[in-house]
């Protein structure tokens, strides 16, 4: 699997609904209108669904790939992604469990699988900063190791790790605009942008389309993801099975197509 392919498989499901609102800032509030007070449980909020099944469309490095690429997640259990690029054909499958990462490349009949210690031994990354980045959730807030701060006309959160700092820009909605991961030692930075906004019951507004920005210091990749469909809370089945004949990967190949 090439790296742009991966990173096509990664970014699918980033935008998930049908219809749509312009999302406006939100504006300063009144006096006496309360701000976001409780962040602790904002990231909760976002997760109230038991699942969900969801495809999208994808532009990468200006081109339009046909692909039929299909996320499924349980919040905080597992998120897979499927991808049918050609005839409904299933090149490439993706499975991110609670503290490892599969990659089954039907392509070059072989796969990757690797702890996320193994990938990035200084921590940070794990399935609640995937499914967050995938599905406009913000993670890490529930700790309270985070600070917040106005930023124009809206809430501007930051929680770090110590290896990786993570940066939410939420609005006094409680809808997260922008997230950016950022590894300054190793000079790494990821940034997502949600537009087209879709009110969602009991959680967040969700966007149908986000732009994603990769930068390692010397190269830029910029991918755009719209969804075409989503489901939530229906009955998904999130798994991953290796063929016989396959071969395994080495781990440095898996650690040459991820960002961190």
């Amino acid at each position: 699997m090439s790296r742009a392919c991966l990173v096509i498989c990664l970014v699918l499901p980033f935008a998930m609904l049908q219809s749509c609102k312009t999302k406006q800032p939100a504006a300063e509030p009144a006096a006496g209108q309360q701000e976001i007070s409780d962040l602790t449980t904002l990231e909760q909020r976002h997760k109230n669904f038991r699942n969900l099944t969801a495809k999208a469309e994808v532009s990468f490095g200006g081109s339009v790939f046909s692909l039929s690429g299909t996320l499924r997640l349980v919040p905080d259990s597992a998120m897979m992604i499927s991808v049918q690029p050609v005839f409904g054909i299933e090149m490439a499958r993706v499975l991110c469990t609670q503290d490892s990462i599969f990659v089954v490349n039907k392509f070059n009949k072989n796969y990757f699988s690797a702890s996320y210690s193994d990938i990035y031994s200084k921590g940070g990354l794990d399935l609640q900063m995937i499914q967050g980045l995938f599905c406009n959730m913000p993670w890490g807030l529930s700790q309270g190791d985070f600070s917040m701060s106005r930023y124009d006309r809206n809430s501007y959160v930051v929680t770090s790790d110590g290896g990786i700092e993570s940066t939410f820009l939420i609005d006094d909605e409680g809808s997260v605009l922008r997230t950016t991961v950022e590894n300054r030692a190793r000079n790494l930075f990821l940034l997502a942008e949600y537009s087209d906004f879709m009110p969602v019951k009991q959680r967040g507004d969700y966007p149908l389309q986000t732009k994603l920005v990769y930068s390692d210091g010397k190269n830029n990749i910029t991918v755009s993801v719209r969804t075409s469909s989503v489901t939530f809370d229906r009955k998904v089945n999130v798994g991953i099975s290796i063929p016989s004949g396959y071969k395994k990967a080495g781990l440095e190949d898996l650690m040459k197509l991820l960002p961190f």
